[in-house]
């Protein structure tokens, strides 16, 4: 039991991580004056590119999920809910070490 509850209290450290990573990425790379753009917009694109570590299968669903607390750091940094996301992604080659690279348009 005390083992469960130290792997959900890492996992819960590493989601609020990589939320955090996210939200400090998206003001570095975003300008104040787009950011009220985008925040301006109904609807916003998220497209995410994933570029897997390796030619191993992977189901698209869960890569897709893996980058949740992401796209939430994204909005959080936006000023928006990520609900206004329309998300779309692709799979592309292989890159040591993987990548991912979301990017946000109206």
């Amino acid at each position: 039991k005390l083992a469960q509850m130290r792997a959900a209290e890492l996992a819960a450290r590493a989601t609020k991580k990589a939320r955090h990573d996210a939200w400090l990425a998206t003001l570095a790379a975003v300008s104040k004056p787009r950011r009220a753009e985008l925040r301006a917009a109904a609807q916003l694109r998220a497209q995410v590119r994933f570029f897997p570590p390796d030619n191993r299968n992977r189901d698209e669903d869960g890569m897709v999920s893996s980058v949740k607390s992401q796209l939430d750091g994204i909005a959080d940094a936006l000023g928006v809910n990520d609900g206004r996301f329309r998300l779309s992604h692709e799979v592309e080659g292989v890159t040591k070490g993987g990548r991912v690279i979301v990017e946000i348009s109206e």
